[in-house]
């Protein structure tokens, strides 16, 4: 990925409706401006300069950034009297990226954008659409893929400017020439005259310009819409993922950690664990059902992570081996459970066989990802994950302890062949 700095340009600021400072809006627990700091951090930028028009609001925020993601941002309040930033630019990297406005771009839509680009051209960032409106956008206008004039209120423009990527010392010998009131108009007429530049054309989609409370609520949309994996199951996309998003949005507003869900989410399995082993037909059903919420409960962790700015390596490891422990004590309880009907120790003896192949799929994956530096079939993948395992005894659950044994049985069965087709997999990528 490549390795920038960052230039961001918020002046003027914009208000809601309540005549509060609207990048101070809270959408999802972290103001606007909290989360366009975290878009710019996703992609590996920790240097910024942040150029806006109220000083002690955004340097509250500023602050509190600069404590909680352990980035490197310096402001400057002086509106758009874009020449004071010389000084700064000194102790940003060789690559600048420029946002001209307070955009959004959704998780890894920026990165896509930025990795790579290291080469000297300058990249103009231009959003395309078939209604161009105000509200301070900068407006383009093109020609043989070049950007040819720019300003808020040209007559036929043909995009909008949401950034650009530029060498810094491209940008600072630009503005070494340049007034220290110069407008940021002016700035960007200077920057469009470079002879090396190209367009990228960005994808409405993907990007927030977050200059109305209307945009305030799309924004919310976008974050809330960004948080399916491609990785999903079936069941984690048609079920649990359109559930626990439900439950994060609220979440991200509460002391709760992702490691805390986390927890809940093993606990509420330990607890579905216990009832399973008393044999009941009721107590079956329920325990089915508290394990259906566990796996809901368990995508909140990840999805809060991600909302609040929280993922860590740590978090990732800690939420997986509490899954492989509650896997564990799930089948163990469903098994016992079943012994105590039937009194056939044959039934505690084929416990081994699940056991062994939940555990043995998902190491298996991972030891081939580690040789191999790519996931096995995708569509083998989605038959083996913890969703689907835990709404499969879910289900079995519904109609007795027996049925929950049984597939339990089955799935692990199952995964047992999965990790024999990693292993032939891996013969076939040697040669044997």
């Amino acid at each position: 990925m490549a390795r920038l700095g960052a230039l961001v340009l918020l002046s003027p600021t914009p208000n809601s409706r309540r005549d509060e400072y609207l990048l101070r809006e809270d959408v999802l627990g972290l103001s606007v401006l909290e989360r366009i700091i975290l878009n710019l951090k996703e992609c590996g930028i920790k240097k910024m300069v942040i150029l806006g028009d109220r000083d002690s609001e955004l340097k509250e925020f500023i602050r509190f950034s600069r404590r909680a993601r352990d980035l490197d941002i310096f402001f400057i309040g002086d509106g758009e009297r874009l020449g004071s930033i010389l000084e700064l630019l000194e102790k940003l990297p060789e690559r600048l990226l420029i946002l001209v406005g307070p955009y959004f771009l959704v998780e890894g839509y920026l990165s896509k954008i930025v990795d790579g680009k290291e080469h000297e051209k300058t990249l103009f960032l231009v959003l395309k659409r078939d209604e161009l409106r105000g509200n301070g956008e900068v407006k383009v206008s093109l020609r043989d893929s070049r950007i040819i004039d720019i300003g808020y209120d040209l007559a036929n423009p043909d995009g909008v400017l949401v950034g650009l990527i530029v060498s810094k010392n491209a940008l600072l010998n630009i503005t070494n020439g340049l007034e220290e009131s110069v407008s940021l108009i002016e700035f960007l007429k200077n920057i469009i005259r470079l002879k090396d530049q190209k367009v990228i054309f960005v994808d409405e989609e993907k990007v927030v310009h977050v200059d109305s409370e209307e945009k305030l609520k799309l924004l919310e949309k976008k974050l809330l819409r960004s948080l399916n994996k491609p990785d999903d199951g079936f069941i984690s996309y048609y079920l649990n993922r359109r559930i626990s998003t439900r439950l994060s949005k609220y979440l991200v507003r509460t002391p709760l950690t992702p490691n805390m869900i986390s927890i809940i989410s093993f606990s509420l399995a330990l607890l579905a664990a216990y009832l399973f082993s008393l044999g009941s037909y009721l107590y079956t059903v329920i325990a089915g059902i508290i394990t259906q919420i566990a796996s809901i409960i368990d995508g909140c962790d990840g999805e809060v992570a991600r909302l609040k700015g929280l993922k860590s390596k740590y978090g990732a490891v800690f939420d997986t081996i509490l899954d492989r422990y509650a896997d564990m004590l799930l089948a163990i309880g469903i098994a016992y459970g079943y012994y105590t009907i039937v009194k056939d120790p044959l039934i505690l003896l084929l416990l081994a066989i699940p056991l062994t192949g939940f555990i043995m799929s998902s190491y298996a994956r991972k030891e081939y990802i580690i040789r191999y530096q790519r996931q096995p079939s995708r569509k083998i993948l989605l038959l083996i994950r913890r969703d689907l395992r835990l709404f499969s005894i879910f289900l079995g659950a519904l109609f007795g302890l027996k049925y929950a044994y049984y597939i339990m049985i089955s799935l692990g069965i199952f995964y047992h062949i999965v990790v024999v087709w990693h292993y032939l997999i891996s013969l076939r990528k040697e040669g044997y």
